[in-house]
């Protein structure tokens, strides 16, 4: 069994219609049970989320089969990753994004790029450990909109 937090509200904070109560506003977290669930629960669970926000059965059904199989090679979340950013030459930015998701590592690494790009007129962002980054041309598209050349590949 994983521990997995599920939200959990009262019904004084329902009345209040924050959905969250004053002690959990305080501590900013809206997960205030952790239930432990089998690998079967954890697919069932998020193939469920995924369609409800209008995934198609056949497109849910491998990434809720992943998330399963994450939560039992022991990547417990990659929203919780803390990517790591180091400048490994004047104008070389590498990123681990220590198994999280792809699109906030690359946002920390576009903050030391953009400036380190202006400064040393060509800069490369290297990012590795990451999840799925999506379309590359949204990032290119980024630093093109802050008058940047970009290029992109996997």
């Amino acid at each position: 069994m994983w521990p997995i937090a599920k939200e959990s509200e009262t019904e004084e904070s329902r009345q209040r219609g924050a959905g969250i109560s004053d002690n959990d506003q305080a501590n900013w977290s809206y997960m205030s049970n952790t239930e432990n669930l089998s690998l079967a629960e954890i697919e069932d669970l998020s193939l469920s989320a995924l369609m409800a926000v209008g995934t198609s059965e056949a497109n849910a059904h491998p990434l809720a089969v992943a998330t399963a199989a994450t939560e039992a090679a022991g990547v417990a979340s990659h929203g919780q990753a803390t990517p790591i950013i180091n400048q490994t030459r004047p104008s070389v930015v590498t990123l681990d994004a220590a198994t999280g998701f792809a699109h906030s590592a690359i946002e920390q690494g576009f903050e030391q790029l953009t400036p380190l790009t202006r400064i040393q007129g060509i800069a490369a962002l290297a990012v590795k450990n990451s999840y799925n980054c999506g379309i590359l041309g949204y990032h290119t598209y980024r630093l093109a909109q802050a008058g940047l050349l970009g290029i992109g590949w996997r």
